[in-house]
């Protein structure tokens, strides 16, 4: 995921480098999710790049990181062990609007090609998930990819020069898969192998939903 995330970076500065002596189209942005209540953190960039007044091309870089961490108490005793989780996404995505007014309020429509990857993992430490078990640690890693497009419909409002803000929403079908995984158990008080690894079975959940309901953006064209 790090790979990806520096391989964006350099592209995006790149490409802003290569359009810095033309006024006024590019634009960099962010959005924020008002109805949002998740402790994740979830930063999003957008680049856009305005080819004319009615014609803009966008790249989308967004992650989700979760970290949480659940204690396990040996019951009668003093022994501690932990459940820990950790879910990880990074999504890019690319895609193209149609403006229809260049006035201070520039309603458009255009779609979206979503491309994802990352992973959920869960790591016990002197559980079997359950109750405290002091030989038993054990692991369960899951890769995780996504597909999706979205059909959208927003709207620039310029508040400066370059300055903007808007909304968005649309629809968005996603695909998740969840790849092959890997379970692993080491039992150090076990009397044959103190290490099992199993294999865990990919599965797939496909989604068709509104998105981006209740987003502000705001960004800076230049």
């Amino acid at each position: 995921m790090h790979l990806k995330i520096v391989s964006f970076l350099i592209a995006l500065f790149s490409i802003l480098q290569l359009f810095s002596q033309s006024d006024y189209k590019l634009a960099i942005e962010t959005q924020f999710d008002v109805f949002n209540r998740q402790s994740n953190v979830q930063p999003s960039i957008k680049l856009r790049y305005f080819a004319n007044e009615n014609s803009v091309l966008r790249i989308t870089f967004s992650t989700n990181y979760g970290n949480s961490t659940q204690q396990i108490l040996q019951l009668n005793g003093s022994g501690v062990g932990s459940i820990q989780r950790i879910h990880a996404m990074t999504q890019f995505s690319f895609g193209y609007e149609h403006h229809l007014s260049k006035d201070k309020f520039s309603p458009y429509v255009g779609g979206e090609i979503l491309l994802g990857g990352g992973k959920t993992d869960t790591y016990g430490l002197r559980t079997d998930s359950i109750v405290f078990v002091s030989s038993l640690n054990y692991s369960i890693k899951r890769p995780v990819q996504q597909f999706g497009a979205l059909i959208f419909s927003g709207v620039d409002i310029a508040v400066f020069k370059g300055l903007y803000v808007g909304t968005e929403i649309g629809v968005l079908f996603m695909q998740t898969n969840y790849k092959e995984g890997e379970f692993r158990k080491d039992d150090s008080a076990s009397l044959t192998d103190a290490t099992s690894i199993e294999k865990i079975p990919q599965f797939s959940i496909r989604n068709f939903v509104i998105a981006n309901m209740g987003i502000i953006r705001m960004g800076w064209r230049f």
